[in-house]
């Protein structure tokens, strides 16, 4: 996807990918890190506060985030957008355009088909919930919609154990596991403290999101020891 922000920025056309993921699985921390990548490009973003399930609510919130006011419907956004100099259009939460409900997929139908015929000119980049994009896909073949689709896998214990630390750094605690440690040496001490990192890792599947939850429910601020937690 960086590489298409390069082809992009050079004049050398648009494209349209979809970052795909369970929630806690680090999405919106993958798409901070693809924005920063971005350099000069003109940004356009949105997240829908609510389901968009029409072609005119989907119209409506495109006009809005992309500063098309008035768009009478999906033609006219089209016209109107693509007379506009290249940007990256970053939609966040687009599962918000449909339901899994009969008659609920008008506006992701809307938002695909527009991602489709400007994707030429724009860059579009589509944050979904993993378990609703391969639904909407099942349904509409978006994956022969969109050029690419980035599933976020869980993550690593390495990456897992360097969030937690981070987290725990930024919070100005530093975790104690004395009272853990089987033996008394300092090698001990270390060992006990990466198995209990791997250990929070194991019990999260490899979600972020799950891992920080876990690490908050399992240490406990040491009330004499300032800075010092459990």
């Amino acid at each position: 996807v960086r590489d298409r922000f390069t082809v992009l920025a050079g004049g050398g056309g648009g494209f349209s990918a979809a970052l795909v993921g369970l929630p806690g699985s680090g999405r919106s921390s993958a798409l901070r890190a693809l924005l920063e990548a971005r350099g000069a490009l003109p940004l356009s973003r949105g997240r829908p506060d609510r389901r968009l399930t029409s072609a005119a609510d989907a119209c409506a919130f495109l006009g809005g985030v992309l500063g098309i006011d008035g768009a009478v419907d999906d033609d006219d956004l089209v016209a109107r957008l693509c007379a506009l100099p290249p940007r990256l259009i970053v939609i966040d939460d687009a599962q918000r355009f449909l339901l899994r409900a009969p008659g609920a997929l008008e506006g992701h139908k809307a938002l695909i088909d527009i991602v489709g015929r400007t994707a030429f000119r724009h860059g579009w980049l589509l944050a979904f919930h993993e378990p609703t994009f391969f639904f909407a896909s099942a349904v509409y073949g978006e994956r022969n919609e969109l050029q690419d689709v980035v599933t976020l896998g869980p993550w690593g214990s390495d990456d897992t154990t360097a969030l937690l630390a981070g987290r725990l750094k930024r919070a100005g605690l530093r975790p104690r596991f004395d009272d853990l440690v089987a033996g008394d040496g300092a090698v001990d001490l270390i060992r006990t403290g990466e198995s209990f990192f791997h250990l929070v890792w194991d019990s999260a599947d490899g979600n972020p999101r799950a891992a920080l939850t876990l690490l908050g429910r399992s240490l406990v601020v040491d009330d004499a020891a300032p800075g010092v937690c459990r």
